[in-house]
């Protein structure tokens, strides 16, 4: 049982994804957990989002629309603006809006972070004959100690408020997972990761992670940089090559060749860190 139930902000960047905006909306609205705001952020979508945004904001007052005047390029920029300006909640969470949760995905994942005083939790978004079957696992200092067996999404994860605002999103970046995981498992000092699957993870092949887009692989280089300049700082150079299996597959082959390399690990200079940086209260890209 909850001893209290304490307000969770949800966070779902929105663009040109009418055709499963409205189950998305529905399955967090038709939730067992009801103490939450819900930020849907319209990233300048072209299709009929706006409207299904508005239409479900006047239906319940928990919804909290932001509308974007032009499209940012991918989803940092609204989770940002929600996360910094407006998310009130003692637990931020991040849905796709083309995804769907079961009824009891809130309820569950509150619950377990209260018990075990958590301050970040993964869930599983796959089902496989692993997930069906393992205990929710908790780790004390993730990144030093230890990993989980299955990847960390970002999608449908749950951070405290003070691990969430501590961590700034790597502004027009694409595979932001490379950077914002790394950086949650870092700084976090209690994770961790329910292996019941709640959470139903849409396959798109017009989304940009799946696309052939050239900005892909820049971007998940610039990101890992990120990471192993933040990595640095509270590590030096010891690094627990374990935290590779943290990442997606991929991700952690890449982030592994900064380890085994003979060069000297790449830097990222405040300068070029700046061009990724930007004021959240100052920006007019709103409505």
């Amino acid at each position: 049982m909850l001893k209290n139930k304490p307000l969770l902000s949800i966070i779902t960047p929105v663009y040109n994804t009418e055709k499963y905006l409205p189950q998305c909306i529905e399955s967090i609205l038709n939730s067992s957990y009801e103490n939450f705001e819900f930020f849907l952020i319209d990233d300048g979508s072209t299709d009929s989002c706006r409207s299904i945004i508005q239409n479900y904001a006047q239906q319940d007052s928990r919804i909290h629309p932001i509308y974007l005047k032009q499209n940012s390029g991918n989803c940092n920029f609204p989770r940002h603006i929600a996360l910094q300006k407006y998310a009130k909640g003692e637990y931020i969470m991040n849905i796709d809006s083309d995804d769907t949760i079961h009824q009891d995905m809130l309820e569950y994942r509150i619950n377990f972070a209260q018990e075990n005083d958590l301050d970040l939790v993964y869930g599983s978004i796959l089902k496989t004959r692993r997930s069906e079957t393992m205990e929710d696992s908790i780790i004390d200092k993730p990144f030093k100690q230890g990993y989980f067996k299955e990847p960390c999404f970002i999608t449908g994860s749950m951070q405290s408020r003070k691990l969430a605002l501590k961590c700034i999103f790597p502004y027009h970046l694409i595979y932001e997972d490379n950077f914002l995981n790394g950086y949650w498992l870092l700084n976090s000092k209690r994770a961790g990761i329910v292996y019941k699957v709640q959470y139903e993870y849409t396959v798109r092949p017009d989304s940009i992670c799946h696309s052939r887009d050239p900005r892909i692989e820049g971007h998940r280089e610039i990101c890992l940089k990120l990471l192993w300049q933040e990595v640095q700082k509270v590590y030096g150079n010891r690094y627990d090559r374990r935290f590779i299996t943290l990442l997606h597959k991929p991700e952690g082959r890449a982030f592994g060749i900064f380890r085994n390399t003979r060069t000297p690990v790449p830097e990222v200079s405040e300068e070029e860190l700046e061009k990724y940086r930007f004021d959240v209260f100052n920006n007019n890209m709103e409505e």
